[in-house]
């Protein structure tokens, strides 16, 4: 009787790897996903209904958690909104790609680089191509200019602080450290969006956006980086 060939069992390791990529890879299609639907909602039925009732419900959230008035939320706000601008996320790619290059070398600094100005180029040509302006309600300290679909400051820090907790992660090796690092990513990404959209820098929409965007451009990073580390290339 013939003998059906099996393949040899895989690693422990290796099932964990393709599970967690999978998984990872199912955030990024669901964050491509949003996207399209906030794009093709806003197309179709206009920024008003929604984000009028996003804004309404961010309002009274911050009153909530202000209940003497002591305008603590607008100020914590006005202090969290330029993490997601060019220079705060300049200087904590600069750190952290120094990190890189002292821990694993010009390889993977090379790589974070790379999957970084990819990240932000996409989102430029985003912007250009969807070309919606932004709200009027923009205080006149962060005035911004030019085309505000997809949020640049929601986009820029879910594709910089995610894509950099999943390399510190990589390059550290624990599941707990990386885990950690992860959700300090996700956090700052998060408080960033919701800080533009209080202080109508950006609708709520084009923080969605950017945020799906972002999610979707992290995802596929991660996945990569995970695969080159295991490939035995550049670190």
């Amino acid at each position: 009787m013939a003998q059906v060939a099996m393949d040899p069992p895989r690693p422990a390791s290796r099932r964990r790897m393709e599970a967690a990529e999978r998984q990872v890879g199912v955030l990024g299609v669901f964050g491509a996903f949003c996207f399209l639907a906030v794009a093709i909602y806003v197309d179709l039925l206009g920024r008003v209904g929604l984000d009028t009732a996003l804004q309404e419900s961010l309002r009274m959230a911050a009153e909530w958690a202000d209940p003497f008035r002591d305008h603590w939320v607008e100020q914590a706000a006005r202090d969290l909104a330029p993490a997601g601008g060019p220079t705060i996320l300049g200087l904590v790619v600069a750190v952290a790609t120094a990190h890189v290059v002292l821990s694993r070398g010009w390889g993977a600094a090379t790589l974070v680089l790379a999957a970084l100005a990819g990240g932000l180029l996409a989102g430029a040509v985003l912007k250009i191509g969807f070309g919606r302006p932004g709200s009027l309600l923009t205080p006149q300290w962060l005035q911004m200019f030019g085309a505000s679909f997809p949020s640049a400051g929601a986009l820029a820090s879910a594709i910089v602080y995610p894509t950099l907790g999943a390399v510190l992660a990589v390059i550290y090796r624990s599941r707990l450290v990386g885990a950690f690092l992860i959700a300090c990513a996700l956090l700052a990404t998060v408080l960033v969006g919701l800080s533009r959209a209080l202080l109508h820098i950006h609708l709520p929409t084009d923080v969605l956006a950017g945020w799906s965007a972002g999610l979707a451009w992290a995802s596929l990073c991660w996945i990569v980086i995970r695969r080159t580390r295991n490939w035995g290339r550049l670190y």
